[in-house]
């Protein structure tokens, strides 16, 4: 739960909504919620993991992936509204 409420942020969904917009052909909407999560996790584990495995002694990442996911399409849909 550490992990998640302190990278998966606001910040950075709209990092990847800006990454994500000029390849989509149409705008952003709630059906690209599972590739903007997806992508999240992705930028998560690639960024933040060398921090994450050095801060924190064991690692489920089949709940890490259930919490970010949750989280950030909670949070996707938000800004969107």
């Amino acid at each position: 739960m550490w992990a998640t409420n302190r990278y998966c942020t606001i910040e950075r969904i709209r990092k990847i909504m800006k990454k994500i917009e000029p390849t989509s052909d149409t705008p952003l909407a709630e059906e690209h919620t599972p590739r903007i999560c997806g992508t999240v996790l992705h930028d998560i584990i690639t960024e933040e993991g060398w921090e994450m495995f050095n801060k924190v002694p064991e690692i489920n990442f089949r709940k890490l992936k259930q919490l970010i996911m949750k989280k950030s399409a909670k949070m996707y849909k938000d800004i969107l509204s």
